[in-house]
């Protein structure tokens, strides 16, 4: 009788666990790739200053349309360049810094994808990208 209730107590406290952990995973969002829904200065404005933030630069350039077509933007890494040090070979061989326009719920984020860093931007609508 007491090894029923020891086992009873154990599978009661097991189906417990898998209860809170079935809800906190259930309650979680999953982004999906997106684009730009409303292309627009504010938010042409937003995502290249969270670029900017993620790659500790002021000199970032990428076309008016970024996020429109595609929610996969790449940025060459670029050697600072100088008359007297040239890159050796003409061109930087490193692996583009890489980023995704998610779309998570009504929220719109933009995630770094060699770092996993996420950003919430507020100013861009997007859409899932088809």
């Amino acid at each position: 009788m007491i090894f029923v209730r020891k086992l009873l107590a154990r599978v009661s406290l097991v189906g417990f666990a898998m209860f809170l952990l079935g809800c906190q995973s259930f309650g979680e969002q999953t982004a999906i790739p997106a684009i730009v829904a409303e292309p627009n200065e504010a938010a042409m404005t937003e995502i290249k200053g969270a670029i900017k933030q993620a790659l500790n630069s002021d000199e970032i350039m990428f076309a008016s349309e970024v996020f429109t077509e595609r929610s996969i933007l790449a940025i060459d890494k670029s050697a600072g360049r100088a008359i007297d040090k040239p890159d050796a070979m003409g061109r930087v061989m490193d692996m583009p810094y890489r980023f995704q326009l998610l779309k998570s719920g009504d929220s719109c984020l933009l995630q770094q994808l060699d770092t996993d860093k996420r950003w919430t931007l507020t100013k861009v609508k997007c859409k899932a990208e088809k």
